[in-house]
């Protein structure tokens, strides 16, 4: 009942700054959470490490013939600092001239070597799709204690947090494809596998999917909690209430649009596992 509900409770009559906390408060739980399961993974676990040292190249593969050897660190990829190998995987599928990569590595002795470097495509039987290979193999030391799980946990965030970034520019750009993208049943066959590896899988896996869900829910994009902030933030600018319908449309629509890449991204889940 209106009447018994004082008009200052409401959500729009909330000063601006309570409206902005309210909306970002999901995303930054979602944060939270992800920041606390990785803590306590690597606290059980051990904090592994991420960097680009390579620990081996596979003979016959592109990474060995173009010269790069063991003990070898990855420093860029076609011109992009890379100082984790989150960021350096999604580079290295990301499209790039003539299917050729510039892969920048820093020697034992100090010195520095720029390779070109055209991965190896095969088939990949359990994924069923083509994949592109390239032969280098990196080896994650682990490193036990709490300064160690913490820092990890937030190294980690940051990691994941950028080539999240990564990922959507690249799509956008048309540089990544959206065949690398997974839906729900994607996500429940990743979750499937993992509940055979163990519990340690399945606590990184829903600390990853919870920085997902957070970072994609704050794009300011319509129908996500970061597209009602960007409106709250026009409004601002503009000092006066944006029209509440142009508003709702501009979020239908987008909402509509959501669906229909739901659709389409399941549908290719599918097709992948019927193939």
């Amino acid at each position: 009942d209106d009447n018994k509900i004082p008009k200052e409770k409401f959500m729009c009559n909330k000063p601006w700054y309570q409206r902005i906390i309210i909306i970002v408060a999901g995303v930054v739980n979602n944060f939270i959470l992800a920041i606390i399961i990785l803590f306590v993974y690597a606290l059980i676990w051990g904090a592994p490490t991420n960097n680009t040292k390579v620990y081996k190249v596979e003979k016959d593969y592109p990474m060995a013939e173009a010269g790069i050897v063991k003990g070898d660190y990855i420093t860029k990829i076609n011109g992009k600092k890379v100082s984790s190998w989150d960021k350096a995987q999604i580079l290295l599928t990301v499209k790039s001239k003539n299917n050729t990569y510039k892969i920048e590595v820093k020697h034992k002795d100090g010195s520095f070597d720029t390779y070109n470097v055209k991965p190896k495509k095969i088939y990949d039987k359990e994924l069923k799709m083509d994949r592109y290979v390239f032969g280098v193999v990196v080896k994650q030391h682990i490193n036990k204690g709490f300064v160690s799980s913490v820092k990890y946990a937030f190294v980690k965030f940051a990691n994941v947090m950028e080539t999240m970034w990564l990922t959507i520019s690249n799509l956008v750009t048309g540089k990544l494809s959206a065949k690398n993208l997974s839906g729900p049943v994607g996500v429940y066959q990743v979750v499937n596998t993992g509940m055979s590896v163990g519990i340690s899988y399945l606590l990184y896996i829903t600390a990853f999917l919870s920085i997902n869900v957070g970072f994609i829910n704050i794009l300011p994009l319509p129908a996500f909690d970061g597209g009602r902030a960007f409106f709250m933030i026009l409004e601002k600018i503009l000092r006066k209430p944006i029209n509440s319908k142009i508003e709702n449309t501009i979020h239908t629509v987008g909402f509509m649009l959501l669906l229909l890449l739901m659709v389409l991204i399941t549908w290719q889940d599918i097709v992948r596992i019927i193939k």
